[in-house]
C-alpha cells in the first residue's frame, strides 16, 4: 500500500465503523426475515465500507484528474449501499428505532462519497 493510499484510509476509517455497526443491528434484530431479505436489508454497511475499500485500493491505479471506469464502479456501489438502505424501510418487520440508525449510516455514507471521490480523482480540496 502507498503512502497515498493509506493517507486516504486515515481520513475514512473512523467513519467506517457506524455502517458496519448499522448493518450488524440490522442483522441481528431481523430474524423474522429470510436469510435472502436479511442479507438485503442488512447488506447497506458492508457495502458502504467496500466502496471506501475500493476507492483507496483502486487509487493506486489512477493517476489525478483520470475520470476512468473506476469511479464508474464507485458510484455503483454507493448506489448499492443506498438501494439496501431503501430496501431496509420496505422490507424491515416493523417500524422501530433501529430505522434512526440510518441517519448515522447516511452521514458516514456520503462522507465516504466524498472521500472515495477525491482519492480516486487525486483531487483533493
Amino acid at each position: 500500500m502507498s503512502s497515498y493510499q493509506l493517507s486516504a484510509l486515515s481520513q475514512v476509517y473512523i467513519f467506517l465503523f457506524i455502517p458496519v455497526i448499522a448493518s450488524l443491528v440490522y442483522w441481528f434484530s431481523s430474524g423474522s426475515l429470510n436469510v435472502r431479505e436479511r442479507v438485503l436489508s442488512s447488506a447497506h454497511g458492508l457495502i458502504f465500507v467496500l466502496a471506501s475499500f475500493f476507492a483507496v485500493f483502486i487509487s493506486g491505479y489512477t493517476e489525478t484528474g483520470d475520470s476512468s471506469f473506476s469511479s464508474y464502479i464507485f458510484l455503483f456501489i454507493i448506489f448499492l449501499g443506498v438501494i439496501s438502505v431503501v430496501y431496509s424501510f420496505l422490507k424491515y418487520p416493523k417500524a422501530s428505532l433501529v430505522h434512526l440508525l440510518h441517519f448515522p449510516n447516511v452521514i458516514c455514507a456520503f462522507f465516504i462519497f466524498f472521500i472515495g471521490g477525491m482519492t480516486i480523482a487525486h483531487d483533493w480540496m
